[in-house]
């Protein structure tokens, strides 16, 4: 078995999170709308313990900031999951359990974004993985 390298997992789950293929992504995604921020433009670090049922993760918004979440959706169905805990750990993640996670997904940030100046709008700054 070949193990993926820590950037295409990244990107794995980005993608998995982006493009919401299933019922767990979607919600995710919907759930994190409330948080204030867009599952679309985001990179996703860590989902653990795996894409088939998360319990959380490690996400990294557009700007920069990275935060932890948990996920919980013991004994509901997927329409009653809920995120549990929302942790910025932007200051901290140096010391993070998943610190290469995180760096590997700011470094994949950083060579996918984009920034467009569009008239009478501004720099427009655009994640494209």
């Amino acid at each position: 078995m070949v193990l993926m390298s820590l950037e295409k997992q990244i990107i794995a789950k980005t993608s998995w999170l982006r493009e919401q293929h299933d019922l767990t992504a979607a919600r995710l995604s919907y759930l994190l709308r409330e948080q204030g921020v867009d599952a679309k433009t985001l990179i996703c670090a860590k989902i653990f313990p795996g894409l088939a049922d998360p319990t959380g993760g490690v996400l990294i918004t557009p700007q920069g900031k990275v935060f932890q979440f948990s996920f919980n959706r013991a004994g509901m169905i997927i329409e009653s999951a809920r995120i549990d805990e929302w942790i910025n750990v932007t200051q901290t993640y140096m010391q993070h359990p998943w610190r290469d996670e995180i760096l590997a997904g700011l470094e994949i940030l950083k060579n996918t974004q984009k920034t467009f100046t569009t008239p009478g709008v501004g720099k427009v700054v655009r994640n494209e993985l």
